[in-house]
């Protein structure tokens, strides 16, 4: 009798431990796994039947000083990253949840929030291969789509940026970065 309950209790955590792995969604790459975050992802998927197993990086900061966190997606899946870069999504916080600002193309990483502003939003300054690092400005309604026709900044405005996102990198992937040859 005892080894039965032995057996049926094993079983049973099994069967939980499987239920509980097996609930889990698919791998994502986000600083914070917040189900609003995850939910505007796979909404703006959805929208372009999209699969919402797509990976990406983000981070939550406040683009326009209203005091709710709105929300920067940079993808990483092959679907959404070419030659030149990945596409990245702003979304703007609301008390609901996160609404599509716009979305930009050929975007590496580093992206960071620059100290300037363009009609009361933060500029994002991203790096761009062929480019080299760009501000995307607000335009009162979206920033741009496509980064790689935006301007260059300054040694001066990326000193003076915060870095949102970044791929993690290791030693050799360093190097490689800092002769232009990652992102």
């Amino acid at each position: 009798m005892k080894n039965s309950l032995v057996s049926t209790g094993i079983l049973l955590l099994s069967s939980v431990l499987t239920l509980t792995l097996t609930t889990i969604s698919a791998p994502v790459w986000a600083t914070d796994p917040s189900h609003d975050v995850q939910r505007a992802v796979d909404s703006y998927l959805e929208q372009l039947n999209e699969p919402s197993t797509s990976q990406y990086l983000h981070a939550l900061t406040d683009l326009d000083s209203d005091g709710v966190d709105d929300l920067v997606v940079l993808m990483s899946s092959p679907g959404w990253c070419g030659s030149g870069g990945c596409t990245l999504m702003m979304f703007h916080g609301t008390q609901e949840g996160f609404e599509l600002i716009s979305d930009c193309s050929v975007v590496g990483d580093p992206v960071r929030i620059s100290s300037s502003e363009s009609h009361q939003w933060k500029d994002l300054i991203v790096y761009s291969r062929g480019k080299g690092d760009v501000r995307l400005r607000f335009d009162g309604k979206v920033y741009p789509h496509n980064a790689s026709v935006e301007p260059t900044v300054t040694p001066e405005d990326l000193d003076a940026a915060r870095i949102l996102i970044e791929y993690p990198r290791g030693p050799s992937e360093d190097e490689a970065a800092s002769e232009g040859l990652g992102s």
